[in-house]
């Protein structure tokens, strides 16, 4: 070999090292893609020794650069053959020899090398786990020296992370591997570690716990109506309103609806599916709706079993409250209704409002009870310590305000269909001033509920 390309082979060699060096460096300052090498080098000293050690070449007593460049040398042809360069005790002087002083000088192996067998990980079997409540790990810590052999350690165990507990929980004397079991009781992210106490190194196994229970966010709608709720629907566009919010907020809110059992269910496509829950006597009434919802029925499971969001509306019929017992009597179903949802935290109930009365179908008092009972259900009395139930205001956004006026409290006369008989049903206008603002306030209330 020429002077010229030696040089130029000594260079590359050189250059490469620099590299090696870098990365293990890298490795050496960051845990191994097992996590299980130790966390650091706490009690791994670096010898100060003079005289002949492996690898030594410059006889300063610690490893360095230079050291790796000078076995390099020998193994180019540059230099004569030294036995201290021989640092892997093969018989022969290789590039292994320069990388394991490398390894030395980052500290992935004790100096000097032939120093005795020391704890140098802890190897952690398994190194990462996907458990369950109520799950259990068989965790192993084994002790390993600096070849890669068993040593004593002493193990203590902990876990991090407030998602399980280990047992046994004492630590234990010299081993040369430790088992523990973890049990998972909380859901989210943690670690089972196992430390030296006397070197302080480290393991650990990597733990995430999900909640089998859990639900995900709610985003299945039901909406049970009569007439009026169908106008909502259709004339103010619930579907396309709950189409911009998916798109704008990359959600993925469904809207069913059950109109009566005659019409049956309806797909979030607003195509009728032929199956109907049966609702009992098909009666959305007050008094069918505590019927619905106190008593062990069919259409009260299967709305429980297929929808999240469960939204419901008595028809402007139930907003002729004819006196305060009446009145009262509404109270008493609604509460016995809370009961019932708050044994159901898993889902989201919201009541609507009863739809005023047109002023040609009701009467100053009647309408005033029907003001009064959007009051009492939209109220602290009612919802206060209940945060599972949110209630749509239907008469405040279709009836005249309480404004003392011969028709205060009753359906506005702009969202009149006619104004020369009594129609209750609200216009094309009315539909389309509550369908788009009932379908925000049904995707907010849902969105800001976490069962």
């Amino acid at each position: 070999m020429s002077p010229l390309s030696t040089g130029r082979c000594i260079l590359r060699v050189i250059v490469t090292l620099i590299v090696l060096t870098g990365m293990l460096a890298l490795v050496g300052c960051h845990s191994s893609g097992e996590d299980t090498a130790a966390t650091g080098t706490e009690g791994r000293s670096v010898s100060t020794l003079q005289g002949p050690l492996l690898g030594d070449m410059d006889s300063d007593g610690n490893p360095g650069v230079g050291d790796a460049i000078a076995i390099l040398r020998i193994v180019v042809g540059l230099a004569e053959y030294s036995a201290f360069a021989d640092v892997d005790q093969s018989g022969d002087v290789g590039v292994n020899d320069a990388i394991l002083v490398l390894r030395c000088v980052v500290g992935l192996f004790p100096w000097p090398v032939d120093s005795p067998a020391q704890l140098w990980t802890i190897e952690m079997t398994p190194t990462e786990a996907d458990l369950e409540i109520g799950d259990t790990q068989e965790i192993t810590a084994t002790g390993r020296d600096q070849h890669g052999e068993q040593i004593e350690f002493s193990p203590n165990w902990e876990v991090t992370g407030d998602i399980g507990t280990i047992a046994p929980a004492a630590a234990t004397a010299q081993v040369l591997e430790s088992t523990y079991v973890f049990t998972a009781t909380a859901a989210g992210e943690g670690t089972v570690r196992c430390t030296d106490g006397t070197t302080q190194i480290a393991g650990q196994t990597t733990i995430s716990v999900t909640d089998p229970n859990a639900q995900g966010p709610l985003r299945n709608i039901f909406f049970l109506h009569h007439s009026t709720g169908n106008g909502f629907i259709e004339e103010g566009d619930m579907r396309g309103t709950i189409d911009a919010i998916n798109g704008g907020n990359a959600t993925d809110f469904v809207l069913w609806d059950h109109g009566y059992n005659g019409e049956g269910l309806r797909n979030p496509f607003g195509i009728w599916t032929g199956d109907s829950y049966d609702i009992p006597n098909d009666n959305t009434d007050p008094d069918g709706l505590h019927e619905l919802w106190t008593t062990d029925n069919d259409a009260r499971r299967e709305i429980m079993a297929n929808h999240q969001v469960i939204v419901f509306k008595s028809c402007f019929p139930a907003s002729a409250i004819g006196d305060e017992d009446q009145l009262n009597q509404y109270r008493t179903w609604f509460l016995a209704m809370r009961d019932y949802f708050d044994q159901h935290p898993e889902k989201l109930f919201i009541p609507c409002t009863t739809p005023p009365l047109h002023r040609m179908e009701t009467n100053a008092e009647d309408a005033d009870r029907a003001r009064r009972w959007s009051e009492y259900l939209t109220s602290n009395e009612y919802l206060a310590g209940h945060p599972n139930i949110v209630v749509y205001n239907v008469f405040d956004m279709l009836a005249r305000a309480d404004d003392g006026s011969a028709t205060a409290n009753m359906l506005r006369y702009e969202y009149e269909q006619t104004h020369s008989w009594a129609e209750s049903h609200p216009n094309l206008a009315g539909n389309q001033a509550v369908g788009p603002d009932m379908a925000n306030f049904i995707c907010e209330a849902a969105l800001n509920y976490t069962p």
